[in-house]
């Protein structure tokens, strides 16, 4: 910048630096633009942009158990961003805290620390529980109940 110093800048720096001018966007940055404005558009991955996290998702629950007369319950089908979360977990963490995970988002933090609590449960009721809930969040049909 030496030899390019104007009258103006010569006796005194400028407060505030120039913006430089915005480059134009290139064509493939507004094809993207158009894409992701494309509100009404029918969700798909191939053929274009996916609008996400417009509208929250009523979920139908069902109990899985009570205690002391309050039932305490599951989704009957998770989001598939559940499964991306339980398998994040799983290859981060490992299966035990993908479990553990997996537990607490279906039944909440309430929930999930009244089963911990709770001294009278059994191995196989724990793991029918533990089958059903990431049966579910895996998105594959209900197991059947293991018995002893």
């Amino acid at each position: 910048m030496a030899g390019t110093a104007t009258a103006r800048s010569a006796g005194k720096p400028r407060a505030t630096p120039r913006r430089a001018a915005k480059p134009p966007a290139p064509a493939a940055l507004e094809k993207v633009t158009e894409s992701v404005s494309r509100v009404d558009a029918a969700p798909e991955v191939a053929g274009g942009a996916v609008t996400l996290g417009a509208a929250a998702h009523e979920v139908e629950r069902e109990t899985l158990f009570y205690v002391n007369g309050v039932g305490y319950t599951i989704p009957k089908s998770f989001r598939p961003n559940a499964a991306l979360g339980y398998a994040h977990v799983v290859r981060t963490q490992g299966v035990t805290a993908a479990v553990d995970w997996a537990m607490e988002k279906a039944l909440g933090s309430v929930g999930y620390a009244v089963l911990r609590d709770q001294e009278d449960l059994t191995d196989e009721v724990m793991d029918n529980m533990v089958a059903l809930i990431v049966s579910r969040m895996e998105g594959l049909p209900d197991p059947k109940p293991r018995s002893s």
